[in-house]
């Protein structure tokens, strides 16, 4: 199959079709590395480079704990980057999460953000029962007194954010101007 690359609205299209034929094929950890490696090579992209630099790897645990040591505030995820529509499943994957972040960095954890963005409005008993004060989405936007605290909007701030744009959500005045949506 041929993609066309040549803007961030087909690259964005592209990957949301690797991450779905990685979902539905149920691809291991091994094996979406093997798919980003082939795509690598077909694009002429030194792969082995990007591990070398860990460009597409998550922190060690050393790390979060050297980060927490500084300062930064570690909050919970999915422990899996998963999004279960099971209660006990999703439970037990912020537990595994507060848990493993507990033993990094010896505090505890109140605040979430939905992996991907992928929320659901059954989630939020299961947040509120499992103690999460606050919880962002992928939802873009400024947070106001009429946000629901466990569907907070944010800015996503990606390589194709400019500085003129990144500094207009910073002063909030990009909240206030009409956004073009996605085409997809």
């Amino acid at each position: 199959m041929k993609l066309d690359l040549s803007d961030d609205r087909l690259r964005e299209r592209a990957m949301d079709q690797l991450q779905t034929f990685a979902r539905d094929r149920k691809l291991s950890a091994e094996e979406k590395d093997s798919l980003a490696a082939s795509i690598a090579a077909q694009l002429k992209i030194d792969y082995e480079a990007l591990r070398a630099r860990r460009m597409l790897h998550i922190l060690s645990p050393d790390e979060v704990k050297a980060l927490a040591a500084e300062g930064v505030d570690i909050q919970l995820h999915t422990h899996r980057h998963r999004v279960p529509f099971e209660r006990s499943l999703f439970m037990r994957e912020i537990e595994d999460n507060r848990n493993s972040i507990q033993s990094m960095t010896g505090t505890s954890t109140s605040h979430f953000c939905y992996p991907s963005g992928a929320y659901d409005p059954s989630f939020l008993p299961w947040l509120e029962a499992a103690g999460i004060v606050s919880a962002t989405t992928c939802d873009v936007g400024l947070a106001s007194c009429q946000s629901h605290r466990l569907l907070l909007p944010r800015l996503l701030d990606s390589s194709g954010l400019s500085e003129v744009e990144f500094q207009g959500w910073l002063t909030g005045v990009s909240a206030a101007l009409p956004r073009r949506g996605v085409v997809k």
